[in-house]
């Protein structure tokens, strides 16, 4: 295997063993909804799958998981291969502006961190295509403009029925310390190309630039029901 590309997998293995100190708000949010048996759950943005695997584990529908990048469908697909649940996890590489999903035909729509990339109203509207009527849909957002997303949860026909917010120590702990700490344990335990280090370097440096914007340290779930036509 290339260095480029074992080096990039092994960053992506680190990110998402520290993600997964994150899992048990994608399951706060899930328990957060009403009871459906066997729902349909369509989740856009779905990345390498960490919470793919989540909402697998927690529920007993199907998951719909779309990703434009190809290299991260690869790395859910092994997953999904590993665990034996190709039956309940189907990984559609694909945009969401081009997906090719029934219209108005899944319970829930789930978004974590794809609505900041494209926006939140187009997010937003792009995913109510596949919801059904008195649907859910539940984003995890960075927590700006906080204000105007709620005026756009309204107006386009959706209630807010609950919110939570994982507050600057939780994604310093859980996800920033740990990413700091694996790729400097990485580093001091195995030989490392000059490429590497680098490659590394940068990434230590995201998480130091990351400590100065303290108006990106949070973040925020809504849980969100779409309302039925009249």
């Amino acid at each position: 295997m290339h260095s480029c590309t074992m080096i990039k997998n092994t960053i992506m293995e680190i990110r998402d063993g520290c993600r997964e100190n994150l899992v048990k708000y994608t399951a706060k949010a899930f328990f957060l909804l009403p009871a459906i048996e066997r729902p349909n759950i369509l989740e856009i943005g779905c990345g390498t799958g960490v919470p793919t695997m989540e909402l697998a584990r927690i529920t007993d529908g199907t998951i719909f998981a779309l990703e434009p990048d190809s290299e991260s469908c690869d790395i859910l697909r092994d997953k999904v291969r590993k665990a034996g649940s190709q039956e309940r996890i189907k990984v559609i590489h694909c945009t969401l502006e081009a997906a090719d999903l029934p219209v108005n035909f899944f319970d829930i729509v789930w978004a974590e961190g794809l609505l900041n990339i494209i926006g939140f109203e187009k997010g937003l509207l792009l995913g109510t295509r596949f919801l059904k009527d008195k649907g859910y849909f539940v984003i995890h957002d960075e927590i700006k403009n906080g204000g105007e997303k709620r005026r756009i949860i309204a107006r386009h026909g959706y209630s807010l029925i609950d919110s939570f917010m994982l507050d600057r120590n939780t994604w310093l702990q859980g996800y920033y310390r740990c990413m700091e700490k694996r790729l400097l344990d990485r580093m001091s335990t195995q030989p490392v190309s000059e490429y590497d280090a680098k490659t590394f370097d940068n990434e230590l440096r995201d998480i130091s630039a990351y400590r100065e914007r303290p108006e990106n340290q949070r973040s925020i779930f809504y849980i969100l029901k779409r309302k039925g036509k009249a």
